[in-house]
């Protein structure tokens, strides 16, 4: 069984006699099933394991919030922060393995990027954290 989770139809086609064009996102029993259907009329579905739609669900706020000026609203900034200041840090993280940081006094040297707190896993535990509850846009 499927539970219809996302859907957009393009606004106004109907009217003109055309196919309107949309896209869905259902849960099922195995992942997420993307459909769409072009304006020939032609639906195209494809099954998304759970773990891939995660991912894929990151990079479309991440594609519309670059590309569209879109960002996440303030409520899920908040909740994100909220969660982020919450979370129980993992016992094997190492704060930058000790290592202190004094700003460089030349523009021209690196700044660091990145943390050494926690390693992928333990941030993908931290990011799965943040989301947990995240109210809707």
């Amino acid at each position: 069984m499927k539970e219809q989770i996302f859907g957009f139809t393009e606004p106004g086609m109907a009217d003109v006699g055309e196919f309107a064009r949309f896209a869905q996102a259902f849960n099922s029993e195995t992942g997420i099933v993307l459909a769409v259907r072009n304006s020939r009329g032609e639906i195209s579905e494809v099954a998304i394991p759970k773990n891939a739609a995660a991912r894929l669900g990151v990079a479309l706020i991440r594609g519309a919030a670059d590309g569209a000026g879109a960002a996440l609203s303030d409520d899920q900034i908040k909740h994100m922060v909220d969660r982020f200041l919450i979370w129980t840090l993992p016992s094997g993280f190492h704060p930058d393995n000790g290592i202190s940081f004094v700003p460089p006094s030349h523009p021209n040297h690196l700044w660091p990027v990145g943390t050494n707190l926690f390693d992928a896993k333990q941030a993908d535990a931290m990011v799965r954290h943040m989301l947990a509850g995240l109210p809707p846009a």
